[in-house]
């Protein structure tokens, strides 16, 4: 199976404070569904303590809807980060096996996260050349390869800024470039 995974951060940097964390599975011939990993991270968190907070990014949370920032509170899914990286880890583990880990962004989602697993002396659940970019798809669709899928899927997803929601969104358009004829 193929995961996407999509975070929600409080900087860009590789050490941004991660918020929260989604990731759901497809292949080929299975469509992503809503059930996959989510959580969120409390920003005092010790294993967040030590990451970056970027004002610019905390003044853009404050400018989003309410529902993207209820998003990041939930207290129902609520962890430590060390925990959300373990299980996100045990997630990988089981689900990725030979195929891609993609992301909206491969050197911005799997980079924060390969950093904070590095932070705990962790391996990274998934070797680098496993790594793909959902946006080298999207710069391609410029080329009118994909017929416009990316607002159509992004039109569909209704809560942006929801880790789980877009890692769901992301994974669709993806499916549905790679999916069997």
């Amino acid at each position: 199976m193929h995961i996407m995974i999509d975070i929600e951060t409080m900087a860009t940097s590789n050490k941004a404070a991660i918020m929260s964390i989604g990731a759901v599975t497809f292949d080929e011939k299975t469509a992503p569904t809503r059930e996959g990993f989510y959580c969120t991270i409390k920003l005092g968190d010790i294993g967040n303590e030590h990451r970056e907070i970027n004002p610019d990014t905390v003044m853009w949370w404050l400018s989003q809807e309410k529902e993207a920032q209820s998003a990041l509170i939930d207290e129902k899914h609520r962890t430590t980060l060390r925990d959300a990286l373990n299980n996100l880890g045990v997630y990988v583990v089981k689900n990725l096996k030979k195929d891609s880990i993609w992301a909206n962004g491969a050197s911005f989602d799997l980079g924060i996260l390969r950093h904070a697993f590095e932070q705990h002396n962790w391996d990274v659940p998934w070797r680098y050349n496993q790594e793909c970019c959902m946006r080298s798809l999207r710069r391609i669709e410029k080329y009118n390869l994909f017929d416009g899928k990316w607002a159509e899927f992004k039109k569909e997803n209704e809560n942006c800024h929801n880790a789980l929601d877009d890692a769901y969104c992301q994974a669709m358009y993806v499916y549905s470039i790679i999916k069997e004829k």
